[in-house]
């Protein structure tokens, strides 16, 4: 759309058309600079680096599961190993 200023400016038939060839240079760039974009994003995303950065997710995900696992595993494998040494979990031995 034109700026009301400028067409302000307009007073004879060749302003007219300078305008307008200074729009459609305007819209030629503006496409040139979307296919630039478009073409610097398709080099980005490949299927290799779609797949890397699942595999890093994928291992990230992996680690918080085996940290929160060993957490829980030592704190309620206390319990399950005193019950298979024979121990009661609840009494504690006092030695005189």
């Amino acid at each position: 759309m034109i700026p009301i200023d400028r067409l302000r400016e307009v007073r004879t038939m060749r302003d007219l058309r300078v305008e307008k060839a200074r729009l459609r240079y305007e819209a030629l760039m503006a496409e040139k600079d979307l296919a630039d974009s478009t073409r610097a994003v398709g080099k980005v995303v490949t299927f290799f680096t779609l797949f890397r950065r699942a595999a890093v997710g994928a291992r990230y995900a992996y680690g918080i599961v085996s940290r929160l696992s060993g957490f829980f595993s030592g704190l309620f494998g206390k319990k399950s190993r005193k019950r298979r040494a024979g121990e009661d979990p609840g009494s504690e031995k006092v030695y005189y």
